[in-house]
């Protein structure tokens, strides 16, 4: 039964008892859609593993729309959500590569409110043709320096914003490119 009322009895030695009633009260609040949580792999090896600030990227969403003053903690599945074992540290790094589940468990006090699955998906950018290059510049002639086409951004170190920077003075130029997943590399 989802809402219930319970009488208890305690007695002691002497035969004395008293009587509480208790109220069960089950939530059924209902929590907004999760979307899944995405992140840039941000390392040198792009293997689907970075790192989560739990509290920063997922709580915002999971508490979002619900009463104030509630808590949530993580857990790697859902029975240790449960019983409330092996939390998960704020700086959670994924284990399982690309994406992994965890579980939010949303807290009221000392009372669980809902536990919900949580996608956190990471994003890699490998870009090809993207490596350090030594090029010659003629004394008082330009050059173009190009990157591959058909990412969202481009930002050269010289301020130009499209895949090619021309360039008319010797020195070191770099370039952030920005993909549709707001991954970037330099």
């Amino acid at each position: 039964v989802p809402n219930e009322t319970l009488t208890a009895r305690v007695s002691n030695d002497f035969g004395c008892a008293n009587y509480a009633q208790l109220s069960l009260v089950i939530s059924n609040n209902p929590i907004s859609t999760q979307n899944p949580i995405e992140s840039c792999d941000t390392d040198e090896l792009q293997d689907g593993i970075t790192q989560f600030d739990l509290n920063a990227q997922v709580t915002p969403q999971v508490i979002s729309g619900l009463a104030l003053g509630l808590t949530v903690e993580y857990y790697l599945n859902q029975t240790d959500a449960i019983t409330q074992k092996n939390q998960l540290p704020n700086l959670f790094t994924n284990t399982i590569a690309n994406q992994q589940i965890v579980y939010a468990r949303i807290v009221n006090g000392p009372d669980c409110y809902k536990i919900t699955p949580e996608t956190l998906v990471v994003n890699t950018f490998d870009l090809p043709n993207f490596q350090d290059e030594i090029t010659g510049l003629c004394n008082g002639a330009n050059k173009d320096l190009t990157v591959d086409s058909g990412y969202s951004s481009y930002l050269w170190s010289n301020g130009d914003i499209t895949n090619t920077a021309n360039v008319t003075s010797p020195g070191e130029y770099t370039v952030t490119v920005t993909n549709s997943k707001g991954c970037q590399k330099t």
